[in-house]
């Protein structure tokens, strides 16, 4: 007995022939389309996940805001987190003329001389890192209150002091933050 093969060139093509080729084709054309409309949605989602991800984030924000401030008590350096998310503080460095200061009696010695100099009973320093600050926390890193010999060191230190904190969101995105230095930088990690 011999194969029969259909005709599928539309030549002498039976009508029931020609039926199943328009089937086959629209039934090719609507698997494509479904195709990439699944490839369409996919994106969609990735995009709006991706969004959603970036927004979350936003609403977790820390921004450490170092400061120098004057007041009729006295003088401070502070620390405030004017963010709206907490911040991993990692670190909080102060510099006198860009050399870390890693003694503050020491620096004080050093600026003021020793008929000037005063201790840890006259002033109050407490480094927030390493720590979390919530939203709008204030830390104060050092103070002093006003006296001939605090108002020698505030004077000497006007200019040559600076203050820098590398800190971290909950989502581990950091930044390095410096006083008077504009908006923070982001960096990788805190070391």
């Amino acid at each position: 007995m011999r194969d029969i093969e259909p005709d599928m060139s539309g030549k002498n093509a039976s009508p029931v022939q020609e039926q199943s080729v328009a089937n086959t084709t629209n039934a090719n054309m609507l698997s494509y389309i479904a195709i990439g409309l699944s490839v369409l949605a996919l994106f969609v989602s990735v995009l709006e996940v991706s969004y959603l991800h970036d927004e979350v984030r936003s609403q977790a924000w820390p921004y450490l805001q170092l400061n120098m401030r004057y007041s009729e008590e006295g003088f401070e350096l502070n620390v405030i987190n004017k963010g709206v998310g907490p911040a991993k503080v990692r670190s909080v460095k102060m510099f006198l003329d860009d050399n870390e200061v890693t003694d503050i009696d020491q620096a004080i010695l050093d600026t003021v001389g020793p008929e000037n100099a005063f201790s840890y009973e006259l002033y109050f320093s407490r480094n927030p890192a390493p720590g979390v600050m919530s939203a709008d926390e204030k830390a104060v890193f050092f103070k002093v209150p006003w006296q001939p010999n605090t108002r020698l060191l505030t004077q000497s230190w006007a200019n040559r002091i600076d203050l820098t904190a590398c800190y971290c969101s909950v989502y581990d995105q950091c930044w390095v933050s410096r006083m008077g230095q504009g908006d923070p930088v982001k960096t990788e990690y805190c070391e």
